[in-house]
């Protein structure tokens, strides 16, 4: 005779809520897992940006122009720190789990960015013509950033290059993120803190 394996219906309702339960806890460990790492990747993309180099990628130096326009007095050169303020994760769907991160909070903090990456031109007006030269006048003769302030005749527009900000950074850092989900996810499904 065979050997032959019965299961009684209390039993498979038992076996059923005992799964039940615990796909629950994977998905709540996984749900847990993502949102762990992308508050990292928010925090590291910010740290990043104000550096100037999000995903190892050097933004474009400012010009001598924009580091002294708005004050008059040369600023540091470091393009775009202010919109690390703008960068956080948003929970899109728990089912499945959907978590975006970048610019997903303020909608014109995402125009500007955007804008950025992508880069622009500006007209310039002749009253900012004025502005420069003028500001060019009250340099010393000596500085050799000087002739800058000068626009030429010709010259009617200013052109921002892009930055790239988010792709270069996911491009080099989303297999570190994915390793530290699963890793994660681990940890939090034997239900130990992470």
């Amino acid at each position: 005779m065979l050997p032959e394996i019965q299961i009684t219906a209390t039993k498979a309702a038992a076996l059923i809520t005992h799964l039940e339960k615990r796909r629950r806890r994977y998905w709540k460990a996984l749900d847990t897992a993502i949102r762990v790492e992308a508050f990292r990747q928010v925090r590291q993309l910010k740290k990043e940006i104000r550096a100037g180099d999000p995903g190892g990628r050097r933004f474009a130096p400012l010009t001598f122009l924009a580091r002294r326009a708005k004050t008059g007095r040369l600023r540091a050169n470091k393009p775009l720190t202010r919109l690390a303020a703008g960068v956080r994760y948003k929970v899109e769907s728990k089912n499945p789990v959907k978590v975006r991160f970048g610019f997903v909070g303020s909608q014109a903090l995402r125009a500007l960015a955007e804008k950025h990456q992508a880069g622009f031109r500006r007209q310039v007006s002749e009253k900012q013509r004025r502005f420069f030269a003028n500001l060019g006048d009250s340099l010393s003769q000596r500085v050799k950033t000087r002739k800058v302030m000068f626009l030429t005749a010709g010259e009617t527009e200013f052109k921002t290059p892009a930055r790239p900000i988010v792709r270069p950074y996911w491009e080099s850092n989303h297999r570190q993120a994915w390793q530290n989900i699963r890793k994660n996810w681990k940890q939090k499904a034997k239900g130990k803190r992470i």
